[in-house]
């Protein structure tokens, strides 16, 4: 069975968000929850949903 882009988006979002979790420098879980929130925006593009995108401190975070 083929997975739909939402699904494979939102499956990497959560994988990235355990790994977060088992980060052991705040830099790399940082890193993981960058990647979380862009597959998390990806999910939600392949999905249909609008997606908002906001500049927080310099760096764009999906919102």
């Amino acid at each position: 069975m083929q997975q739909s882009d939402h699904d494979y988006f939102a499956r990497r979002a959560r994988e990235e968000r355990v790994a977060a979790e088992r980060a052991d420098s705040a830099e790399a879980r940082r890193s993981h929850l960058e990647l979380a929130h862009r597959y998390e925006a990806a999910a939600a593009a392949a999905a249909g949903l609008p997606v908002v995108q906001l500049k927080v401190g310099g760096k764009r975070a999906a919102g």
